[in-house]
């Protein structure tokens, strides 16, 4: 589904590869009209597991609308766990957290709400 006028939406994926032993990421964007604005994707030469990977590649993801200069975003991926740490305002003290921090920390520079596809409602990215 695209993204509402005046929108880029920011599909973000992560795995596992070679049993572990690295790591691959994706981002994909498009506008209100579906088309491809911009890609991505990187193998990471680091050990983590499928949650880490998908939070790295959500960290891209951000990273790319800071470059690109996009103020209106919806960040979609398919881990829940993820979603829910970006979303909640407790600290979070799993092995993904400083990545957690990252993306908070990054997404002030492109704006103050973060729309999460899974419960469609705005979320406030303070920290």
């Amino acid at each position: 589904m695209p993204p509402p006028v005046n929108c880029v939406k920011l599909n973000f994926d992560g795995s596992t590869l070679n049993g572990g032993q690295a790591l691959g990421i994706g981002v994909a964007t498009r506008n209100a009209e579906g088309r491809c604005l911009a890609c991505l994707s990187l193998k990471l030469d680091r050990k983590g597991s499928a949650d880490m990977a998908e939070t790295f590649a959500a960290r891209e993801a951000v990273r790319l609308a800071i470059r690109q200069q996009w103020k209106q975003v919806i960040l979609e991926g398919d881990c829940s766990l993820l979603l829910a740490k970006l979303s909640s305002e407790q600290q979070d003290f799993s092995d993904i957290s400083s990545l957690v921090f990252d993306i908070r920390s990054a997404w002030n520079l492109v704006g103050n709400s973060l729309f999460f596809p899974q419960d469609l409602t705005m979320q406030s990215m303070a920290t």
